[in-house]
C-alpha cells in the first residue's frame, strides 16, 4: 500500500485536523481497502465490513484534531480498526450470552415474544430513522441498504461523485445508528418488563 509520505503525511494530517475534507477524502481512498479487508477477514460479512469502514473513518474524522500528534498513521489506523472490530465482536458475544441467559431464565415463550417485538420495533425504528435523513442522504442509504447497490452504481444513478456518495453514506449511517441506539434503550426496558411476567 502506498504511504501518505509520498505527499507529506504530516501536512496531510494537519490539513485534515483543520477540517480539510478534500485531504480527508484522499486519506480515505488511500486506506479504505485495507480497513475493509481486515474487517471482512475478521467479521466474514461484507455489510459488517462496510459498516466498520464507515465507522472507523467517521471516528477518525470526529477526532481529527488529534491527527497532527500521530507519528505513524498506518499504525494508528491499525489500532483504531482493531479496537473497533474487537468492540463489535465483544458486543455480539455479550448479546448472545445475554439472550442465552434470558432464554434459560424466562423460557422460550418470553424470548419469542421479545424477538417478535424487536423485529417489529427495529423495522419501525429504521423507517423512522431513514425518514428523518436529509433527502440526498436518505436516497443514498436506501439505494445501498435496501436495494443493495454498490457505491459506484449509486453515484452513476444519482449523477453525483463517488466521494459524495461515500460522504452521504457515512453521515446517514451515523444518524441512523444514533437513532436506533436510543430506541434500543427503550427495547431493553420493554424486555425487562416482559420478563417480569415469567419470573
Amino acid at each position: 500500500m502506498q504511504s501518505l509520505h509520498s505527499y507529506d503525511e504530516g501536512n496531510a494530517l494537519r490539513l485534515i485536523a483543520s477540517g480539510d475534507e478534500a485531504a480527508f477524502g484522499r486519506l480515505y481512498q488511500q486506506y479504505r481497502g485495507k480497513v475493509y479487508y481486515i474487517s471482512w477477514k475478521l467479521l466474514k460479512s461484507e455489510t459488517a465490513a462496510e459498516d466498520v469502514l464507515q465507522e472507523v473513518f467517521a471516528k477518525i474524522w470526529n477526532r481529527r484534531e488529534n491527527l497532527p500528534l500521530v507519528e505513524n498513521f498506518n499504525a494508528y489506523l491499525n489500532r483504531v480498526t482493531r479496537n473497533h472490530i474487537f468492540n463489535v465482536l465483544r458486543k455480539k458475544a455479550h448479546e448472545a450470552l445475554f439472550l442465552k441467559e434470558m432464554a434459560r431464565s424466562a423460557g422460550d415463550s418470553a424470548l419469542q415474544d421479545f424477538n417478535t417485538l424487536v423485529l417489529h420495533e427495529l423495522e419501525r425504528s429504521l423507517k423512522e430513522a431513514v425518514a428523518l435523513l436529509p433527502p440526498q442522504q436518505k436516497k443514498v442509504f436506501q439505494l445501498s441498504r435496501m436495494y443493495g447497490l454498490k457505491h459506484e452504481e449509486i453515484a452513476a444513478s444519482m449523477k453525483i461523485s463517488l466521494g459524495t456518495v461515500k460522504k452521504h453514506m457515512m453521515m446517514s449511517l451515523r444518524s441512523v445508528k444514533e437513532y436506533l441506539s436510543v430506541q434500543q434503550n427503550i427495547l431493553d426496558i420493554v424486555f425487562i418488563l416482559l420478563l417480569c411476567r415469567f419470573l
